[in-house]
């Protein structure tokens, strides 16, 4: 999609997405991916009746600046960018990510940070109980990805490798921790393979 153009091979998702969405007659349309932005961009159906907006929760979904073309599901160049400056409206997630979109694309956002109580038990409606994880041996890393402090926990896991390899008889009475990974869209699959080779579940 890096001339605004979406490739051939998606033509028949792109027709059945555009089909359902025309059927459902929607009056907004929110999205935060490059695809839904090219599909709606070019049916008049949407262009004329429907409001667009995008929301931008994560810096490598723009096109330009230090972070773009970071996710898969995000715009990857500057020709990307009049389809974003089409859109009716613009969101982002905080006053960082507004001050980013401004400084590097030149586009406005309103800045709609989430509510706190969206951090509540569904259960018992109450705050989360506060947990005491110093004791815990698994350290976990959601979406490892250079962004979010890859880096930092590969070298945190090699260091727990190493310590464990030469101080083997000497752990018993210490805790040995586990670091574990789930890969999602930041993740790579050199990144898969330096976590197994830390160790790293």
């Amino acid at each position: 999609m890096q001339t605004g153009k979406a490739p051939t091979r998606i033509r028949p998702y792109i027709d059945w997405i555009t089909f359902h969405l025309i059927e459902f007659g929607p009056t907004h349309i929110i999205f935060n991916d490059a695809l839904t932005n090219v599909v709606t961009s070019k049916a008049p159906a949407f262009r004329e009746k429907v409001a667009r907006v995008g929301v931008i929760h994560s810096l490598e979904q723009l096109p330009t600046g230090p972070y773009s073309g970071g996710m898969s599901t995000g715009t990857s160049t500057a020709a990307e960018l009049p389809l974003l400056a089409e859109l009716d409206g613009l969101v982002a997630v905080s006053n960082a990510v507004k001050t980013y979109t401004k400084q590097h694309c030149g586009l406005d956002t309103e800045m709609i940070p989430n509510h706190v109580s969206l951090y509540k038990d569904e259960g018992t409606g109450g705050w989360p109980r506060y947990r005491q994880n110093f004791t815990k041996q698994n350290v976990v890393m959601i979406n490892p990805a250079l962004v979010k402090g890859y880096e930092i926990f590969l070298g945190m896991a090699k260091a727990n490798q190493q310590r464990v390899h030469e101080n083997r008889d000497k752990l018993l009475n210490r805790p040995v921790y586990n670091y574990v990974a789930y890969l999602s869209w930041g993740s790579t699959s050199e990144m898969a393979e330096e976590l197994e080779a830390a160790g790293v579940k």
